[in-house]
């Protein structure tokens, strides 16, 4: 045993205690404890525990805790695995692939892989391959694949493939993704088996499923569309996405006097080179202020189910018809003077008045065609 209230200072192994008030320094490996006030320093090998009020530095093969007030260090080649706790205020830095546990109030980095659990309060670097869990306030980064799950506050990033879990608070990377990734707007992954959740989701290629308000698949589904509706508007359509999720925009317009914007979501259960059935979903808001005063003025939206069967025609051209079923609501300026918009509502809808609401129903019949991939 070792202790000072200044420095302790070894040129060779030491087996037991160091303790001093200052600095610890060990020029050989260290079996046993170093704990000081300021800063340790050792080499070669350390089996057992470095304690430091600022900063603990190594240089070699660990197998055992570093704690730290502000910073940790592991440097130097080795060839051996390193087995380590690291706790820090600051930063914790590890030169050599390992195993075990990097906690810092800051950041954490591994140079090389790392196996297990990264914890820090703004960033989580790994070089390499990461094979664990990395949680960060801000960033984590993982150069190499991901086998675990990454959670931020902003962003994860994986450099090559994602075998896991990707969770951000704002947005998710990854060259390929076997998995999930779930943020509240953007995901990015070349090739993806499983999940994405974001507002935005992009991708060259999904087996699985993006949920999102907007999903861009390059070698996914993508359709413009022209529609005919027996009440006598038309319509165009945007659809992207996949088979079994898709988004889609919509425009519309009868003559010139009413037209509408809407938005909405799709599948397609059964799709063949030749056929396909779609079902979808769509609200519209039509474009024309009738009312200008009322709990409800503004209120003039339709909402539509619809499904249809779509036949290739040639090319990448399909032909389509189908069913859709229509729930419009719409302001009325009073019991008295019902407004019921007969351009856009069949006669023989079903139709409902309330103090200053409208509704009609009704099911009709479309068809269109159809161009895509």
């Amino acid at each position: 045993m070792q202790a000072a209230g200044f420095a302790n200072i070894t040129g060779g192994p030491l087996n037991g205690i160091q303790a001093s008030g200052f600095v610890n320094s060990n020029k050989g490996s260290v079996r046993g404890i170093q704990a000081t006030g300021f800063l340790n320093s050792s080499r070669d090998e350390l089996l057992g525990l470095q304690g430091a009020g600022f900063l603990n530095v190594h240089k070699g093969n660990v197998k055992g805790i570093q704690a730290a007030g502000f910073a940790n260090t592991i440097l130097g080649d080795s060839t051996e695995i390193q087995y380590t706790v690291q706790a820090a205020g600051f930063n914790n830095f590890a030169f050599e692939t390992g195993y075990g546990l990097q906690a810092a109030g800051f950041l954490n980095t591994a140079a090389k892989s790392f196996n297990g659990l990264q914890v820090a309060g703004f960033q989580n670097t790994t070089s390499f391959d990461l094979n664990g869990i990395q949680v960060a306030g801000f960033i984590n980064t993982a150069g190499g694949k991901l086998r675990g799950g990454q959670f931020a506050g902003f962003i994860n990033i994986s450099g090559k493939a994602s075998n896991g879990l990707q969770a951000a608070g704002f947005m998710n990377v990854s060259e390929n993704l076997n998995g999930v990734q779930v943020a509240p707007f953007f995901n990015r992954a070349k090739d993806v088996n499983g999940l994405q959740i974001a507002f935005i989701n992009v991708a060259n290629n999904v087996n699985g499923v993006s949920l999102g308000f907007l999903n861009l698949v390059k070698n996914g589904y993508k359709r413009l569309e022209w529609t005919y509706f027996a009440n006598g508007y038309h319509g165009f359509y945007f659809k992207t996405g996949t088979r079994w999720f898709y988004n889609i925009f919509h425009y519309e317009k009868r003559n010139n006097d009413l037209q509408g914007i809407g938005y909405g979501l799709g599948f397609a259960p059964v799709k063949t080179k030749q056929w396909s059935l779609n079902i979808e979903g769509i609200g519209i808001r039509i474009l024309e202020d009738l009312i200008t005063e009322g709990p409800f003025a503004g209120i003039e939206t339709l909402a539509q189910a619809r499904a249809d069967i779509a036949v290739k025609l040639f090319w990448r051209v399909e032909a389509f018809a189908g069913v859709d079923y229509n729930w419009f609501i719409s302001e009325r300026y009073d019991r008295d003077t019902p407004h019921i918009d007969n351009r856009l509502i069949p006669v023989d809808a079903r139709t409902r008045d309330y103090d200053f609401l409208h509704t009609s129903e009704w099911l009709g019949i479309h068809m269109g065609i159809r161009l895509g991939k």
